[in-house]
């Protein structure tokens, strides 16, 4: 039995005793008087196995059957045993046709003892990062993307930015037509913005 069953024996056998009213004991176990006096009830008509919750030892109807539980956790080990538990849910809805809700499937997982790949931590590494240079200008570090930034029509474009690295603020960019400049800078500059 719990602490709190225990409890409730205690008032409810002080009550049929006449130790304690029905008020006391409301107020004791954070009940109404009305659930005390059908609490009453039943201890004297069961004795302590009416205080007792009806549901103890029983599965819940509402439970994951055990062939379910199997085929979450086959899917997981021989398939998507790399998925995080929230990509692996959409991906048992989706593609396995199995319903279930992520906090089931986390449930079903973390019973059998596997850990989501998000909540492992990952190594430190093992180069430490390079100091900023002490004064602007002494290196501009640089990077571009290519993205259709005008539209489908009118084909990709490539943002190059340069950040000086000692400030951290952006010293130049511009649009190009190709991502690389070492094949030849581009024909026809798009936009250039200086600071």
């Amino acid at each position: 039995m719990s602490r709190k069953e225990l409890n409730r024996i205690r008032v409810i056998g002080a009550l049929v005793d006449g130790r304690m009213t029905n008020k006391e004991a409301a107020e004791k176990l954070g009940l109404c008087q009305r659930q005390i006096i059908r609490i009453k009830k039943k201890f004297i008509a069961q004795g302590t196995a009416g205080l007792i919750h009806g549901n103890r030892g029983r599965k819940s109807r509402h439970r994951i059957g055990d062939e379910v539980r199997e085929s979450v956790l086959k899917a997981y080990r021989e398939v998507y045993y790399d998925f995080n538990f929230s990509h692996f849910t959409e991906y048992l809805n989706e593609r396995e046709g199995i319903k279930l809700s992520r906090a089931s499937v986390v449930r079903i997982l973390k019973d059998e003892g596997i850990r989501s790949k998000k909540g492992v931590r990952r190594r430190p590494k093992l180069h430490r990062s390079r100091p900023r240079k002490e004064a602007a200008g002494m290196l501009w570090q640089t990077d571009a993307t290519s993205f259709e930034w005008f539209g489908r029509e009118n084909g990709r474009a490539a943002l190059h930015a340069y950040i000086d690295d000692a400030s951290g603020i952006m010293e130049a960019g511009g649009m190009f037509r190709q991502r690389t400049i070492f094949s030849g800078w581009p024909t026809r500059r798009l936009r250039c913005a200086k600071r």
